[in-house]
């Protein structure tokens, strides 16, 4: 991903004799591009009137405000809960986000996450396939919102299921939980082997939070359980995923994922292919995240 921004970079400088300083000093994991975001700056620049944030954290803040600044909010309020209070957002001429509750095209304009891609060629038969996983760091928060605790929750859930049913990986973990697996450096690749994963964001009832984590499974040809976004069928087809939000308890979903016939669960597969090659999932793609950052760039050399 960094090779990308610095590509976008070096076009914003190529753009006119105005420099553009990009603060991106926050880890933002996206497989589909790079492990990480890393700082990206224009150095020994204090003439330098127009910046971008890349997400807003605490240290961030205590910087001096230049003339002309952009906001892109990748994190979500159980991460960067400062960044989503209001008064922070003044100094910005424009704010790109994900939540829909915030767009309106004036100040706050329309984000998505760029992790759309093909599903791998070879995907095991759904005979060979073992049972569920879920990659998952682990984390806490105390935002009302947070899915952390519930992703443990159904580790603990599957630990009094046959060994070997579920299997998870991650980092932060340890030898606490059987099912346990350690860390992973292909996610495609660890996922690709299960019928079903785990499927949960960083927080719930928010609208438009759609991130890495549904897409990962879909490049996999795996089907996910998920959990995040509350408007989630808005921008991809319920018949491409499991809503957990559909069963009143683990148990109930367990018994719905293990009575799965093989027919059900390849028109599953089928379903997330074609949504693959939709209109609609042109959205999430790197294209259209170019599109966007240079709507940004433009903008601020506008201002």
């Amino acid at each position: 991903m960094k090779y990308l921004f610095l590509a976008l970079f070096l076009q914003v400088l190529c753009f006119a004799e105005e420099r553009v300083e990009l603060i991106a000093n926050y880890e933002v994991n996206y497989e589909g591009l790079s492990a990480m975001v890393e700082k990206i700056v224009v150095p020994n620049a204090p003439d330098c009137q127009k910046r971008i944030f890349w997400n807003l954290t605490k240290k961030n803040l205590l910087l001096k405000e230049k003339k002309e600044e952009i906001l892109f909010m990748w994190e979500p309020p159980t991460v960067l809960p400062k960044m989503y209070k209001k008064k922070h957002h003044r100094r910005f001429a424009r704010i790109y986000t994900w939540d829909d509750d915030l767009v309106d095209d004036k100040k706050y304009f329309k984000l998505y996450y760029p992790d759309c891609r093909p599903m791998i060629e070879k995907i095991p038969p759904f005979e060979e396939k073992k049972f569920c996983t879920m990659v998952v760091g682990k984390h806490k928060s105390n935002h009302p919102k947070e899915l952390y605790s519930e992703r443990e929750q159904i580790i603990q859930f599957f630990e009094k299921k046959p060994k070997g049913e579920f299997q998870y990986f991650g980092r932060g973990w340890d030898d606490t939980y059987s099912s346990y697996r350690g860390e992973v450096e292909n996610k495609i690749e660890a996922i690709k082997d299960f019928r079903f994963s785990i499927c949960y964001e960083n927080c719930k009832e928010v609208k438009g939070y759609i991130t890495e984590k549904i897409f990962d499974c879909f490049a996999a040809g795996n089907v996910p359980v998920y959990l995040g976004a509350s408007n989630i069928g808005d921008y991809i087809p319920e018949d491409c995923f499991i809503d957990r939000r559909k069963f009143a308890s683990n148990e109930e979903l367990y018994q719905f994922l293990k009575g799965m016939k093989k027919e059900s669960y390849e028109s599953y597969i089928e379903n997330i292919r074609a949504f693959l090659k939709s209109e609609s999932a042109q959205f999430f793609t790197q294209s259209q995240f170019q599109k966007i950052f240079r709507e940004a760039t433009n903008t601020l050399f506008l201002l």
